[in-house]
């Protein structure tokens, strides 16, 4: 029986009964070969792909066609996100979503164009009613572009149920798609998951990678040693004809000596639950090196993907002492399959592993990390290979640790942080401070603060135990330990020292690498409070350079400008001509805005004015008489990124 048969079946699911096959059609060039350069439930920041996008060749303005009779149910207009989508509800319940638009059709752009202009907005959120734009199976909608936060022309396309769970459009079977290729296992890591595991004598997760075998097998070269509780992370993806791009895998399963251990398959998902993709991945390593691999196991906190079959261990390895053989599998939503095998090793406890030290004048330095429950902390070049570690807790106590392990004259130990958390710890001499503020934990809401600092944390906002870290630097607050992923943001408030006069325009920035990213937030007397989806190093900064204008192209027929912000970016534009609003369309990549006519047959007349306000509250004013030459364009002022120096 199909793999994804057998798994829907056992988890009783409503909607494999429900797929109409052969209702929809393919809504670009049906009949025509398709290529895909991104599938259902791909692997993206902070969320899976909620459809499939459709290439165009690099080109806008293809004919976008209605995949089924229906109506125009929700219609919005967004410089990023979808940009220019439209939403058609269907008669059996299912909505198909058509976005990144160049335009729309006339009959669907008048109707959002008299709105734009009632509104005096180019943003738009339009929820038509049944009968005001009804659309038959085949009827262009619109032309593909590269509207919102899309990188490239293309038509992104979705379908979704009558429960409103995103569903793989390519479970319709489309005969404009082929795909006969097997997906790509690049990597898999192993990792502890407990303080007493180790995967070739470390407590260190570790990366493999598979090498093809004459008969086209894939193996890993090596037998793993292991001991205690194991996690399978995987790096791989599935390609199709005619197409190099790198698309997202449909289902995932990891058997050990012939028993399935876990299974995981994207057939539907909740739109609301997309960002547990950080949860499902992880995260830790995709911020620090832009690699996805995702988990074969259930991790701590994921408990509301539906995509998971029941498993006693949640796919950890737990496995018994001797020789076992693990397979990894992959398939793609057109059932082609890749599978991987090796080899572990369970040994019945953690080896000592004491390679010899050399002793040198080099001094000895200290880096730690945290993994699950666990500090791991590393003295490079002890003066022995028995250097105690030193730590001293918030509670007073004073635990003294010997390495468990010494290799490439690197000493590592291990604290259980259930037990205390560290306030500083010495080795050799060297202390390293450590910063750690309180335990938090999922479901319960919690205050943290200190000397011009508070961090609320909502009952929702961790997926897992929070072991966190606070110290004030720059004017700032670094907050850790970074890697962590969380379900709804936190709440920082900071309180800098500075005049009242310069609050207005002063706002909270992120440090990412070298480059600062603006937060906002909102100030209540002396005090900034933002919110924040990740961990990191935070600062205020006060931004009072005014929006940049542009004049690209003036004349009775039409008006463009090119805008932007060196700072907190742009947050609102509006042009009038004559004092009469008129809608400007506006590309964000690009910083481009356009002219759209309420009544094209009219031609601009009279004065000329555009208002550009940044985050901060700086306007920039370009004003012109239609009556007189415009000025000539002058050149753009060179943008300033954002940027700071320092250890993070």
């Amino acid at each position: 029986m199909n793999r994804l048969l057998l798994f829907f079946l056992l988890l009783a699911s409503p909607i494999l009964a429900q797929l109409p096959t052969g209702y929809f059609h393919f809504p670009l060039q049906p009949g025509q070969r398709a290529y895909l350069s991104g599938s259902f439930a791909e692997l993206r920041p902070n969320h899976f792909h909620a459809g499939i996008d459709v290439k165009t060749a690099y080109r806008e303005g293809i004919p976008v066609q209605a995949a089924a009779v229906g109506y125009v149910s929700r219609v919005m207009v967004m410089p990023g996100g979808y940009g220019n989508v439209v939403f058609v509800a269907h008669p059996n319940g299912f909505v198909s979503v058509y976005a990144h638009l160049q335009r729309f059709s006339e009959r669907i752009g008048t109707y959002v164009r008299e709105r734009q202009y009632k509104a005096e907005s180019f943003e738009v959120d339009l929820r038509p009613k049944a009968a005001e734009l009804p659309l038959s199976q085949g009827e262009i909608l619109g032309l593909s572009g590269n509207s919102g936060s899309s990188v490239g022309p293309h038509l992104h396309f979705e379908i979704r149920d009558n429960h409103g769970f995103l569903v793989d459009p390519q479970r319709f079977r489309f005969p404009e798609i082929v795909d006969d290729q097997p997906p790509v296992i690049e990597a898999l890591a192993l990792r502890p998951l407990g303080i007493g595991s180790r995967l070739n004598g470390a407590f260190a997760r570790l990366e493999f990678f598979p090498e093809i075998q004459p008969d086209g097998s894939l193996t890993l070269s090596d037998t793993l040693i292991a001991s205690g509780e194991l996690g399978l992370d995987l790096l791989a993806y599935d390609r199709a004809n005619g197409t190099m791009n790198q698309n997202g895998l449909n289902c995932v399963e990891v058997h050990v000596d012939g028993e399935e251990m876990y299974f995981h398959a994207f057939e539907s998902l909740p739109e609301e639950f997309s960002r547990d993709l950080n949860v499902h991945t992880d995260y830790a390593t995709a911020r620090l090196s832009g690699q996805q691999f995702q988990r074969c196991y259930v991790a701590d906190g994921n408990d509301r993907l539906p995509i998971y079959k029941p498993s006693p261990t949640r796919g950890r390895l737990r496995l018994s002492p001797g020789l076992h053989q693990v397979t990894v599998s992959v398939w793609d939503s057109f059932q082609n399959k890749t599978a991987v095998t090796f080899w572990v090793k369970q040994v019945g406890s953690s080896p000592s592993m004491l390679d010899s030290l050399v002793v040198s004048d080099v001094p000895t330095t200290l880096g730690w990390s945290v993994e699950e429950n666990t500090l791991i902390l590393i003295a490079q070049h002890p003066k022995s290979s028995i250097s105690p570690a030193h730590f001293l807790l918030s509670n007073g106590q004073r635990p003294r640790l010997l390495p468990v392990y010494l290799r490439a004259n690197e000493a590592t130990y291990l604290w259980d942080l259930r037990r205390g958390l560290p306030d500083s710890v010495r080795v050799d001499g060297v202390t390293a401070y450590l910063g750690f503020r309180k335990m938090v934990v999922p479901g319960k809401a919690e205050v943290v603060s200190g000397v011009g600092w508070r961090v609320d944390i909502g009952p929702r906002a961790l997926y897992d135990t929070l072991f966190l870290t606070a110290q004030t630097r720059d004017n700032g607050l670094m907050l850790g330990p970074e890697g962590i992923p969380f379900r709804e943001a936190l709440r920082v408030s900071l309180s800098p020292a500075m005049p009242d006069s310069l609050r207005p325009r002063t706002a909270a920035y992120t440090l990412y690498g070298s480059v600062e990213r603006y937060l906002g937030g909102k100030w209540e007397t002396n005090t900034l409070t933002f919110g924040a989806n990740e961990l990191g190093q935070f600062s205020t900064r006060t931004d009072s350079l005014p929006p940049r204008i542009q004049l690209m192209r003036k004349n009775k027929e039409a008006i463009a400008f090119k805008i932007g912000d060196d700072w907190s970016g742009v947050k609102t534009f509006r042009a009038s001509v004559d004092s009469q609003w008129v809608l400007m369309n506006y590309d964000y990549k690009t910083g481009l805005i356009w002219s759209e006519k309420k009544d094209p047959s009219l031609p601009f007349g009279g004065l000329l004015e555009l208002r550009v306000t940044d985050n901060s509250g700086n306007t920039a004013i370009f004003s012109g008489d239609f009556s007189v030459p415009f000025p000539a364009p002058k050149p753009p002022r060179k943008a300033v990124k954002a940027k700071r120096r320092g250890k993070r």
